[in-house]
């Protein structure tokens, strides 16, 4: 894996595509402070260009080295994906080198998956979504971030989507629970930021929001007291969806 990643240091550009485990990418790329460009792939997933450390436009190409490639590991965690770096070594001049990178790699990531849930509140929405609705039961089928909101230098996952089996209708849901002031305050720029009016926001009653927070963000806010009423998020589901 280190040579693997020193080989980075030389590389003037990078260019990934991604099928899975968004976060575990986003949250990297924000960690490591890696500049980029996203755009969505016509067959699913995500198409992210990357300055390397030697791109014309980094200027602490040292310390942008490091992080760069400490990133490589993250992509190791997907299961679906593609990487492809233009490498300059001043032994060859001006002649570029293409060093790729797939999910049939046998290198390893010795960084953690993060948990399914990040909290108690998303655990048991799903496992009550399965139950009563789970299978073939319902019209309706839950998954676990897998969408990307591209929100310029940043990015929006939410919690869960909703797809309807037959129509393909789409609805997205964000789970907003005991969380730090700071982070709700980011949470909700990026939310009005996103101009998603699929979008239904799930919002505890105690949240630490002022009263009018919330007016304007595009969507649909339901309030809950202790758990969010399955019932009324799939009236919302039904109405939102896109």
């Amino acid at each position: 894996l280190e040579l693997a990643r020193g080989v980075l240091y030389w590389a003037s550009q990078m260019r990934i595509d991604i099928h899975d485990g968004y976060k575990e990418v986003w949250r990297y790329l924000k960690l490591f402070k890696l500049m980029f460009w996203a755009s969505p792939l016509s067959d699913g997933g995500y198409h992210v260009d990357l300055d390397g450390p030697i791109s014309p436009f980094v200027q602490s190409t040292t310390r942008y080295g490091r992080q760069f490639a400490a990133f490589l590991p993250a992509l190791l965690l997907g299961e679906r994906w593609r990487m492809e770096a233009d490498i300059r070594l001043a032994q060859l001049g001006s002649e570029s080198l293409s060093y790729r990178l797939d999910q049939s790699s046998a290198l390893r990531s010795h960084f953690k998956h993060s948990g399914a849930f990040d909290s108690c509140l998303e655990a048991d929405f799903a496992a009550e979504f399965e139950a009563k609705f789970g299978a073939k039961r319902g019209q309706w089928v839950l998954t676990r971030e897998d969408e990307v909101i591209l929100l310029g230098d940043t990015v929006m996952i939410p919690d869960f989507a909703l797809t309807h089996r037959k129509t393909g209708r789409r609805a997205v849901i964000e789970i907003m629970g005991f969380w730090h002031p700071e982070y709700l305050r980011r949470k909700v720029e990026k939310v009005r930021a996103a101009q998603r009016h699929n979008l239904i926001l799930l919002v505890y009653e105690g949240v630490n929001l002022t009263e009018n927070a919330l007016q304007d963000v595009p969507g649909e806010v339901l309030y809950f007291a202790n758990k969010p009423v399955l019932k009324d998020v799939m009236a919302l589901v039904e109405a939102v969806a896109e």
